[in-house]
């Protein structure tokens, strides 16, 4: 779902040595800078409803924190989607046709490692998908498994 082929540029800016948590914490610890860039990507289409930075105040904000620090160590110590090259099973990528750029272009990344990945696209939903088209998104998803497990039934006769 929605998946990044790499950890992208403007992520890596906010892990980076002894300035990443000042950017993180200007950008993502601050309520007024989250609510603006909510308001930037609902505007540009690329968010729904959905408020994906809710999180950030129900939690210690550098727990998120730390996850982008090991989105980072996927990338940088295990090659990131390279390290998914040798899989060769049945793929399907659910997405929705207003998310990130950045999401767009790892589309093309991930049908050249896993060739013959079905990409399916749901119009209008930006990137929270699961939040803003959650109906449409589990049927995307487990059809294709449930077709897979059909398959593998017996015939009764």
């Amino acid at each position: 779902l929605e998946p990044f082929c790499d950890f992208p540029w403007f992520l890596r800016a906010l892990v980076l040595p002894q300035i990443g948590p000042l950017l993180y914490h200007i950008t993502f610890a601050n309520p007024t800078s989250r609510n603006a860039m909510l308001w930037t990507l609902r505007r540009s289409g690329v968010m729904g409803e959905f408020n994906p930075f809710e999180t950030w105040e129900r939690c210690d904000p550098w727990v998120p924190y730390a996850h982008l620090k090991l989105y980072q160590e996927v990338e940088d110590e295990l090659g990131g989607a390279r390290y998914f090259s040798a899989v060769r099973a049945p793929s399907c990528i659910v997405t929705g046709s207003n998310t990130f750029a950045a999401i767009k272009r790892a589309l093309q990344v991930w049908e050249d490692l896993l060739g013959g990945v079905e990409i399916r696209r749901i119009p209008g939903v930006g990137h929270q998908i699961t939040q803003d088209a959650a109906e449409e998104t589990a049927r995307l998803t487990f059809q294709p498994l449930q077709a897979l497990a059909d398959k593998a039934q017996p015939q009764n006769a």
